[in-house]
């Protein structure tokens, strides 16, 4: 099952975060649409992605720092194309209608801006209005900033508060994995932290008795802490870390999940690159650098590119070997007698010879 959201309503046809982005999202039939929501100078909700008006708008000013009065001045469509130059920037209410009017029955997800500036009340008066009836469409609320799901949390105990909804948890059986999402936020050190309580909270109200975790050495961290949490108040839910990482640099696993797909997309998209060097008879050099500071797996998997001894990429370097520029010259020149095209796949975390002490590359 393919889900289809409109980020900041249809913005690549559309003006972004405008009514007509938002009209034509719900005309072509979307299944959510996300919108950004920010607080004036006179405390007005308005539906914005950036900071500041100056990229999608005639005008220049931060948001904070502008009454609404102001902000419905400015031309907010003709940066995109001259004919919505009669669009405005539009409230958060003003948004919400128009879904009522077109009978939008999807879910809304809308972003609190305040991962740069905290608008304080913003999130009472987002709950205020989001409170104020029943709406015949799902929403949820999302965020940068952890305090302010968090004080959502404390208007709107039963709000969703990511992109997983209950009564669709069976179509993730059938749905790719990017689907979860994804969460860079770094649990306290402090298991004192208020954050721990309102997670375990969480976990109660959907009747989680064990929580797996997938991803690297940062998810193994956090599983880590919330087993100490669960352990220090005594709680039968059961904290799993399932290792995950396209660079495979896992201790005690054999390869991890993620990393056999990012593999094979580096062959076939090195292999592209060395039948695209091929038509052309001129001496070249391509360098492909790959991802992994400290683990040379992915570029080591660049290999699987050659089709027989002797073809490109001819010269492979990893990180946990030193570069030695002068050798690689001359590996460089040898190359040239089998190839006038030569490939080259390196690490992004290669060091000189100075910080280690050997040398060392995959020939063919």
């Amino acid at each position: 099952m393919t889900v289809i959201i409109a980020h900041r309503g249809s913005a690549g046809t559309h003006p972004e975060n405008t009514l007509p982005a938002f009209m034509e999202a719900v005309r072509s039939g979307a299944d959510g649409i996300e919108l950004d929501v920010h607080l004036t100078a006179d405390q007005q909700l308005v539906v914005i992605h950036d900071e500041s008006v100056d990229r999608t708008t005639n005008g220049k000013g931060l948001i904070r720092e502008l009454t609404l009065e102001e902000i419905k001045k400015l031309d907010a469509g003709s940066w995109f194309d001259k004919k919505y130059q009669a669009t405005k920037i539009s409230t958060l209410q003003e948004v919400l209608n128009l879904l009522l009017q077109m009978r939008f029955r999807g879910f809304l997800c809308i972003e609190i801006k305040t991962n740069k500036f905290h608008y304080p009340g913003i999130e009472e008066k987002i709950s205020q209005v989001m409170t104020s009836k029943e709406w015949p469409f799902t929403y949820w609320y999302a965020s940068f900033n952890y305090d302010s799901l968090r004080i959502m949390h404390e208007y709107e105990p039963d709000a969703q508060y990511d992109l997983i909804q209950k009564n669709d948890l069976e179509k993730l059986k059938t749905t790719p994995g990017a689907y979860l999402g994804s969460c860079r936020y770094k649990l306290p050190e402090d298991l004192d932290d208020p954050v721990y309580p309102v997670l375990f909270q969480k976990f109660k109200e959907l009747s989680i008795g064990y929580f797996f975790y997938i991803g690297g050495n940062d998810s193994m961290d956090t599983v880590s802490k919330l087993s100490r949490y669960a352990e220090k108040i005594n709680s039968d839910i059961r904290v799993i870390g399932e290792p995950k990482t396209i660079d495979n640099d896992l201790v005690m696993t054999d390869h991890t999940p993620g990393f056999g797909s990012a593999a094979r997309y580096v062959a076939s998209t090195v292999r592209e690159i060395v039948i695209d060097a091929n038509v052309y008879e001129t001496k070249s050099v391509t360098i492909v650098e790959i991802m992994g500071r400290h683990a040379g797996w992915l570029t080591a998997a660049s290999a699987l590119a050659r089709k027989s001894v002797g073809d490109n990429p001819l010269l492979i370097y990893l990180p946990e070997t030193d570069f030695d520029e002068e050798a690689f010259l001359e590996k460089v020149k040898g190359c040239f007698e089998k190839n006038p095209n030569v490939i080259v796949c390196v690490s992004e975390g290669i060091h000189d010879k100075t910080e280690l002490s050997s040398a060392n590359t995959i020939t063919p």
